[in-house]
């Protein structure tokens, strides 16, 4: 979905067009610790077209390839495409 900011380290700030991402990577107002750091199961967020075989082998390489154990992947369908 287009109002997802890529998820980077290129990425500083989101457009105003994007999801706002603080309910994911922002801090937690009592204790001034990040909700990401404090779950106990991480939480990462990519915007992948899989219909495109070149994203299929990205996600391979970055994602699954980097993680030791078990992955859950949640996938989502929004506005005709599916998002995980």
């Amino acid at each position: 979905d287009k109002a997802w900011a890529i998820a980077s380290r290129e990425t500083t700030e989101l457009k105003s067009h994007h999801m706002n991402w603080d309910h994911i990577y922002g801090t937690d107002p009592r204790t001034e610790e990040s909700y990401f750091t404090t779950w106990p199961i991480p939480l990462y967020t990519s915007k992948q077209d899989l219909k495109q075989s070149c994203n299929l082998r990205q996600m391979k390489k970055h994602i699954f390839g980097k993680t030791k154990g078990p992955i859950i992947v949640l996938a989502i369908h929004l506005c005709g495409t599916l998002s995980i």
